[in-house]
């Protein structure tokens, strides 16, 4: 929305769903290495990851392995509902007035970070104060790190991803009857790899979706840190084991 063409910025930009984006990402490839070319791995982190599950189910002939890392495929409800509550924050303030705002809503942006930290992490890496370990002095340093780095973004541009996260479902893609019907027709070898303690990519749900698939391996990747274990450089022991799962996928 803060980049788009005229008529389509600010709140008028359109909704944009995975699948929207794994196609456009499936023409640049076309238009750069012509019609044959094949990806031996496609990975990714969060919304990073759900990509790549989208990759496999869109155009499974061009995938052989992916390796989503702390995500699930579809959002599941519990996702969704924690979603609508970091967007709530930012939609309270008043400078918000419908994501046609002159200037930026700082409250609300303000807001939706320090919601957002407290479930980024596990409850182990608060206890434990694991955030010592990005430097932080305190758990308030921390937050307002969460906070500053939101003031960067523009609200309506974390909304709209908001968005095609929260949409995120596998039986709505074309031919598929139900989720399982859907993931049924992944035949790309997977490595799915929860995060043990991440609070909204859950382990439950990854597991469940795993089952659903012919070829895939539920790998849980053992982390205090949450949903961000996967973020890179955050956590060299966790991202060890990332690379581990790479080097198994790609070697076969």
């Amino acid at each position: 929305p803060s980049n788009a063409a005229a008529g389509q910025q600010g709140a008028d930009f359109p909704r944009i769903t995975l699948t929207d984006n794994v196609w456009a990402q499936r023409m640049l490839l076309d238009q750069l290495f012509g019609p044959s070319w094949q990806l031996r791995l496609v990975t990714g982190w969060s919304m990073g990851g759900m990509q790549a599950l989208h990759w496999a189910l869109v155009f499974p002939e061009k995938v052989q392995s992916i390796l989503p890392f702390c995500c699930t495929a579809r959002c599941w409800p519990h996702n969704f509902v924690f979603l609508e509550g970091v967007k709530a924050a930012l939609q309270a303030d008043s400078a918000w007035r419908g994501g046609r705002y002159t200037q930026a809503p700082e409250r609300g942006l303000r807001a939706f970070g320090r919601a957002y930290a407290g479930w980024a992490y596990s409850q182990a890496f608060f206890r434990n104060e694991q955030w010592r370990e990005l430097g932080f002095t305190s758990v308030d340093a921390l937050l307002d790190y969460w906070e500053l780095d939101h003031l960067e973004q523009d609200a309506n541009d974390l909304l709209c991803v908001l968005a095609t996260w929260q949409s995120a479902d596998p039986s709505v893609l074309a031919g598929a009857s139900s989720l399982k019907d859907a993931l049924a027709r992944l035949s790309a070898r997977a490595i799915i790899m929860p995060s043990s303690t991440d609070l909204y990519f859950t382990v439950e749900d990854a597991r469940h979706e795993a089952s659903l698939m012919p070829n895939a391996e539920l790998r849980v990747l053992e982390s205090d840190w949450g949903h961000c274990a996967g973020g890179p450089g955050r956590s060299p022991e966790a991202m060890a084991q990332v690379f581990s799962a790479m080097h198994d996928l790609l070697a076969s």
